[in-house]
């Protein structure tokens, strides 16, 4: 918090952006600070000969050759601002450049414009440039353009217009020009427009960008310096030096950034603006009295005593007339000993490293010193040697900042001025602030969801994301900045970790990625959700997220409680590490329908998301009616305490699963067809005596098959003895019509409103075959639908893509099998992010028990810059080159394993039908299954003549991961 806790008027800086030279961003920016450097271009006059084709002898002797450019005046991503590239060319560079930065500041700030529930100001102004003049030059730019397109794309007055119609603020939009203040002034009147409730975020900052150097002669006395060194304060101070910079910030009112947590860098105390008047020998000329007024007004406004600023960035630009004014104002405010401060105020100007950047000069100095209070590190004021002797420093508690200077004191008070030309000046109070203490996360797993707007930008991003020094942050603050503080765009990605460590190598492992060109999408109102049957249950199935996620724990503990009354301790069974009670009917069957239905209200609860239609395979269609609402919660316990107690009792009962269809009678066999789940699998149900003399025809056929974990026989004849008991129960229970659509997996088709509340139906649907390939046609045909799994393991997404091929992008799962190799809380967190990334809004705030985290400064977007520029000539100084992944695809080893992968496509295309298959195409994500695994672990071993295990299948399922293998069992065979 701020000193006294008094958060009321007072406004909080919760993110910034900006170009200045040599930093393309606030964080090199800061880091050249603490270095001491400086980013001012020092050009050579042949350099500047060949720009202006001019003889290297005409150039005059008194020529300045020093400016600061910041490497990327044409760079622009025009796609992502959706400019055309004649409406980019003909724009100006700096409106270009603050456009993005305040895209960036927003970022920075975590402000999602389109979830934003306020208003968003724009307060700004910027330089008068060539461009226009340029633009007006150029006979190509003529023909295409009006003078009213160029006056629109140049015109100063558009500046903050401009920035409001490209981003969509709607808020005030005011341009402010008061020469080299303007961007202060414009941080002033946003502070002012936040308090009176003309909006609910401001932006404010300033622009100055001349798309090639200004060079000047020197004139003895004049503002700018003979050899290109801004020396504020110094006796051999000469003047200042020219230069480009963009700055922007973004603006809350404190009491609510900190209710909403936001990235606060520092708190802007209080500001004051206004002119001197004619209390000056000339217009252009300093007032000591305006200055004096101007600091003396800041600090009555912020309630804040001159003896507590401890730090002032200062004006300072190094002329013989404006730096002895300037601290003769400051001591006339800032040496007052009526307060008993003896403490040294530290003096210093952003110039001395980066120049003057005119209508920006503002808010570079306010963005430092916001840095300054925030890090407790006062960056020295470059090439201050000896004091001025026009300044009287001896008398004063002024003293320039020549080396760095750390400053840990709990509270850190600072000033920053900014004075124009025509004399409107600027004073703004800023303070530390202090986050609160909470506690933190300890090694909790975090989804870090990353997207842009392209393929290109996206890999960049995941580099800087990298790269990035996480210091002074929690993970949890970096996952939560990520999630809710910035805006979705169409290609997406994310990464799962509980540890800096973890993330920086899962997202070097991102960058190898081929995102392709087609950014993956769903239609969030086409959901079907889908419940598998009995089968996958395992000891401990949901104690990860019962353990992690509490609102998921509260759905699983309402059944819990039911069964209970019921004298079943589910809860005990279910979460023992050890032992087989889990597989017996009573507990089986509960287990499943519980971890069904509560990550089916778990999903609806953390997602955007209610299914367009729901299927239940056997077991599965009581979670999928509760869900459809076709009985309580309540209701379907009772059924499947009932329907367990049934099954149970049937004698001897097993089950099995053939590869393939089976069509003939089989009831001649005492074996009944219980589900057909596929054209690649039927599943069989009788005595396991019935079975096992079945299945010596099996095998005579070579046909595949295994037992499943079912110690009874569902949808068979053995259940007709039980089927009156089953009714009569089923006749005192209340249903209802379904309010979502159930399709019924023993029709294969929508369930009739006066079905799903026939107590018949759902007795027929205990003893009849469930048809769930019918289901999947069905749905086929209805549209284009997305699946999401809600259970164990992902059997049915393997049988929907068997059945009508759907996209493999379009299936999703929800938790893992104990015998998939990742945890079952990885696992559902890789769920959430698929679902993410395929355009499904998450409801992050679901995953954070303990208290909210609080937001940070992490790397900005990666943008597609191209250059825009009336002409291809311009000076490069080699300085700011933009760092560009190369991001190249590993190349495949010659010879015989691309042989063999082809066969192996081959052999995939042949068991799974008739698909495309890639190299990197995976067997189980392409409707394969442990049978049809088991046929390709025979063909490849027959095939390749190696000693292969079945295991082998799974850990390397597609063809390059196989091929691979298969060369490194060749060569060690021979």
């Amino acid at each position: 918090m701020t000193a006294n806790n008094n958060l009321e008027g007072k406004i909080a800086i919760i993110g910034m952006s900006g170009k200045f030279p040599g930093a393309s961003d606030v964080f090199s920016f800061w880091n050249n600070l603490l270095e001491n450097l400086e980013g001012i271009s020092h050009f050579s006059k042949e350099q500047i000969a060949s720009h202006f084709n001019i003889k290297k002898e005409n150039i005059s002797k008194d020529l300045i050759t020093s400016f600061g450019v910041l490497g990327e005046e044409t760079s622009f991503d025009a796609d992502f601002f959706k400019f055309s590239d004649n409406e980019a060319v003909i724009t100006s560079p700096q409106q270009r450049l603050f456009l993005t930065c305040a895209y960036e500041a927003l970022e920075q700030g975590g402000v999602m414009i389109e979830d934003f529930n306020g208003l968003i100001g724009i307060y700004a102004g910027s330089s008068e440039t060539d461009y226009l003049r340029t633009l007006e030059e150029n006979k190509e730019v003529r023909s295409k353009t009006t003078s009213w397109q160029l006056r629109l794309a140049n015109g100063i007055d558009f500046l903050s217009s401009r920035v409001a119609y490209k981003l969509g603020l709607r808020g005030p939009a005011i341009t402010v020009q008061t020469a080299c203040s303007t961007s202060l002034v414009a941080v002033h009147q946003a502070c002012n427009s936040l308090l009176l409730g003309d909006c609910d975020i401001a932006l404010a900052g300033g622009s100055s960008v001349h798309a090639s150097p200004i060079f000047s002669e020197y004139m003895e006395g004049g503002v700018l310096s003979q050899d290109g060194k801004c020396r504020a304060f110094d006796q051999k101070a000469n003047g200042t030096v020219a230069s480009n910079g963009v700055g922007v910030v973004v603006l809350k009112r404190l009491e609510e950034a900190v209710l909403n947590k936001d990235n606060i860098i520092a708190v802007i105390r209080g500001t004051s603006v206004n002119n001197d008047g004619n209390l000056k020998i000339g217009f252009t000329a300093p007032s000591i009295q305006g200055q004096v007024d101007v600091f003396n007004t800041a600090l009555e406004i912020s309630d804040t005593i001159p003896g507590d600023v401890q730090y002032i960035e200062t004006h300072g630009t190094a002329t013989e007339l404006g730096d002895p004014i300037e601290v003769t104002a400051l001591n006339k405010v800032y040496n007052s000993l009526t307060t008993n401060h003896k403490d040294k105020c530290w003096i210093g100007s952003v110039k001395s490293n980066i120049g003057h950047t005119d209508a920006a000069a503002g808010i570079c100095g306010l963005i430092k010193t916001s840095l300054t209070v925030s890090n407790g590190i006062i960056p020295a004021s470059l090439h201050f040697n000896t004091p001025n002797s026009k300044i009287d420093f001896t008398n004063s508690r002024l003293e320039v900042v020549s080396e760095n200077k750390n400053w840990k004191s709990n509270r850190r008070v600072a000033a920053v001025s900014s004075l124009g030309i025509g004399g409107t000046n600027a004073h703004a109070i800023l303070e530390n602030f202090v986050k609160e203490k909470q506690e933190i996360y300890v090694n909790k797993k975090f989804v870090f969801p990353i997207s842009a707007k392209t393929t290109n930008a996206l890999l960049r991003l995941i580099n800087k994301y990298s790269k990035f020094d996480y210091k002074d942050v929690y993970l949890e603050e970096v996952a939560w900045t990520m999630q809710t503080g910035r805006s979705p765009l169409p290609y997406k990605t994310y990464v799962v970790a509980s540890s800096f460590k973890e993330l920086i190598n899962e997202l070097h492992i991102k960058s190898q990625f081929d995102f392709g060109q087609i950014p993956l999408t769903t239609n969030k109102d086409s959901f079907v959700f889908v419940f598998s049957g009995q089968g996958g249950q395992y000891n401990q199935m949901g104690k990860q997220l019962y353990d992690q996620e509490p609102v998921f724990k509260g759905f699983l503990d309402e059944c819990f409680d039911i069964f209970e009354s019921f004298g079943i301790p589910l809860k005990t069974i279910l979460f023992s590490e050890e032992g087989d009670q889990i597989h017996e009917m009573t507990y089986a069957q509960a287990a499943i329908f519980s971890i069904e239905y509560a990550l089916s209200q778990y999903y609806m609860t953390l997602l955007e998301l209610k299914p367009a239609m729901v299927l239940g395979h056997s077991l599965g269609a009581y979670a999928a009616a509760v869900v459809s609402g076709i009985f309580s919660l309540e209701t379907a316990i009772k059924i499947i305490v009932k329907r367990s107690g049934i099954l149970e009792r049937i004698d001897q009962g097993a089950m099995i699963a053939v590869l393939g269809e089976v069509n003939e009678d089989i009831e001649r066999y005492g074996v009944s067809i219980a589900a057909r789940n596929s054209s690649n699998q039927t599943v069989l149900s009788g005595k396991k005596k019935d079975l096992e003399t079945y299945i010596t025809k099996l095998e005579a056929q070579n046909i595949e098959y295994r037992w499943l974990h079912i110690k009874s026989a569902a949808h068979s004849h053995l259940l007709d003895p039980f089927l009156k008991d089953f009714s009569e129960y089923m006749h005192t229970l209340q249903f209802f019509p379904p309010k979502i659509m159930m399709i019924s997996d023993h029709y294969g088709r929508a369930l009739e409103a006066n079905e799903a509340t026939n107590p018949q139906y759902w007795v027929d649907h205990l003893r009849n075959t469930i048809d769930f390939k019918k289901c999947c046609d069905f749905i086929l045909k209805k549209g284009d639908y997305s699946f999401l799994e809600l259970g164990p393991g992902q059997t049915l997404s393997t049988l929907i893509n068997q059945n009508s091929y759907f996209e493999e992008s379009k299936i999703f799962g929800s938790i893992p099998h104990i015998k998939d190799e990742v945890s079952e809380y990885i696992g559902f967190l890789e769920s959430i992010g698929e679902l993410w990334k395929a355009g499904v809004t998450v409801r992050w705030k679901f995953f954070y028990s303990l208290e909210k985290p609080w937001r940070v400064a992490l790397p900005g977007y990666a943008f597609d810059n191209k250059n825009y520029s009336v002409t291809d000539t311009h000076l490069d100084s080699d300085k700011n080159k933009i760092e560009k992944l190369s991001s190249k695809p590993h190349p495949i080893k010659p010879g015989n394993e691309e042989q063999i992968r082809k066969q192996i496509e081959l052999l995939f295309i042949r068991i799974l039908g008739n698909k495309e298959i890639k190299g990197d195409s995976n067997f189980f994500n392409n409707g394969g299954d442990s049978l049809m695994a088991l046929k390709l672990f025979k063909e490849v071993k027959s095939t390749f003549a190696v000693k292969l295990s079945v295991r082998e299948i799974f850990k390397t399922p597609t063809p390059s991961a196989l091929a691979s293998k298969i060369i490194n069992l060749i060569d060690k065979k021979h």
